[in-house]
């Protein structure tokens, strides 16, 4: 009698057991195909994104190595002088600043 009662109770956990581990399968099974199907959507739309930016760059690096190759990109020759003279003067701008200061500090001093 004691082999029958445990043989019955052993016979319903496995029923109550089999349902549970095919249920959490299923919903293992269900995750997976979220996911899966969730990356699919994602290369989608980088694919769809991908073309009009490489687009977008490519017109841009273009159009700057047409600006970087053309002469009329360089500065003209009558303008060659300038960077001397805006170089003398910040020289100049420099000396007065430090004059200014050099005197305002001597006034604070005196």
């Amino acid at each position: 009698m004691r082999s029958s009662l445990d043989s019955l109770i052993t016979r319903m956990m496995l029923l109550c057991v089999i349902p549970l581990l095919l249920a959490v399968y299923i919903a293992g099974a269900r995750v997976h195909e979220i996911n899966a199907e969730s990356q699919r959507r994602a290369g989608q739309v980088a694919e769809c994104l991908q073309a009009p930016l490489d687009g977008h760059l490519s017109a841009g690096i273009a159009g700057r190595q047409t600006l970087a190759d053309s002469p009329l990109a360089d500065p003209p020759p009558c303008c060659a002088g300038s960077t001397r003279r805006s170089a003398w003067s910040r020289r100049r701008a420099s000396s007065r600043w430090q004059r200014k200061t050099i005197s305002s500090s001597s006034l604070a001093a005196g």
